[in-house]
């Protein structure tokens, strides 16, 4: 779900909550969209997937609303609309309203052409007031149009027909409005209308693991043996790179000493990760790999291109109570 590229659209509708008229006022029944709004659900699909706060989530209970509405919708096509009108009902029963009149909540059934798998996308679209100019006047009206597609709806998902084996249900933003929202409002959003709750993204648990690996490397250092911060940080990065990331093997091929073994493994589960094997984001790990940067006291840092830095920086660790840096270059420029 978080690498599709080739979409095509083939159902959508729009429900309107009218909290002001205390009702939900139902789309028509035609739900196949045109070309014009195929794109804008294209649009507004794929900034959502690739939204830099997109989450993974996983559903409480395969009996829940939202769950049992979207396998139904993909399991039987003709259900679409009437499992759209349960979950825009459901919607305006459980979402927090706190000093919004109207707002829309889109269904779209959409296909991954590459995989021939399909989809099910709920966005909520909140509108946004503007003028347009009268025809023949001198004078403006407010309207109220349909959030912009170049940018990512605050909140919206995406699921599939759910399975058991799959490591998350969905994919979900659910972005604070600003300054003023209440936090039961994105609260009431994952909790209440979706049932389910947040689950780190391969990406997520990728970088907890290299960047607390370095952490702990840090708060241990006078405990390990020489060697064994290398070897630890290079079978991370080497392992992130891979098809599967096992902090387990990580621990066992650099460490000697089952004490810190678990320890190592342990802080890791601490900080958050929920399995100590998993699928690691490759993409962002390579690109992780490139750097390297070597923080020293009060603060004074070397970085750069690891191949550079690792070619004309030479480190002595020798001495447990100091380590020596060694910085051989041709060209030095201060800025």
């Amino acid at each position: 779900m978080l690498n599709i590229e080739a979409i095509e659209i083939n159902k959508a509708l729009i429900h309107k909550i009218n909290y002001y008229n205390e009702k939900v006022e139902l789309a028509p029944e035609d739900v196949y969209p045109g070309e014009s709004m195929s794109r804008y659900f294209d649009e507004h699909i794929r900034n959502v997937i690739g939204s830099a706060s997109v989450k993974t989530g996983q559903w409480n209970s395969s009996d829940g609303t939202v769950c049992s509405c979207i396998n139904a919708m993909l399991r039987d096509p003709s259900s679409f609309y009437e499992q759209s009108r349960i979950m825009a009902y459901w919607f305006y029963d459980t979402h927090e309203n706190l000093g919004i009149n109207v707002t829309y909540l889109a269904f779209v059934e959409f296909t991954d052409t590459e995989r021939n798998k399909d989809y099910i996308a709920v966005l909520l679209l909140d509108p946004v007031r503007s003028f347009r100019l009268l025809d023949d006047k001198v004078a403006f009206e407010q309207v109220s149009a349909l959030p912009d597609p170049g940018k990512p709806v605050n909140r919206g998902m995406i699921a599939g027909v759910s399975s058991d084996n799959a490591k998350y249900d969905f994919i979900f933003r659910n972005k604070s409005k600003g300054r003023g929202e209440e936090p039961e409002v994105g609260k009431s959003w994952t909790e209440g209308f979706l049932e389910g709750k947040s689950i780190p993204t391969p990406r997520q648990m990728t970088q907890l693991v290299v960047k607390e690996t370095e952490k702990w490397i840090g708060e241990n250092q006078n405990e390990l043996e020489p060697e064994e911060p290398e070897a630890l940080r290079e079978t991370v990065k080497t392992l992130a790179q891979s098809e599967e990331m096992d902090v387990m093997a990580a621990a066992n091929a650099a460490l000697k000493e089952d004490e810190m073994k678990a320890r190592y493994v342990d802080g890791l589960l601490q900080k958050g990760l929920p399995e100590t094997t998993f699928t690691p984001d490759k993409d962002w790990a390579e690109k992780y790999a490139k750097k390297i940067t070597y923080v020293c006291d009060l603060n004074v840092t070397v970085s750069g291109n690891s191949d550079a830095v690792k070619e004309i920086v030479k480190i002595d660790t020798s001495d447990p109570a100091r380590t020596f840096l060694n910085i051989e270059t041709k060209k030095l420029t201060q800025r």
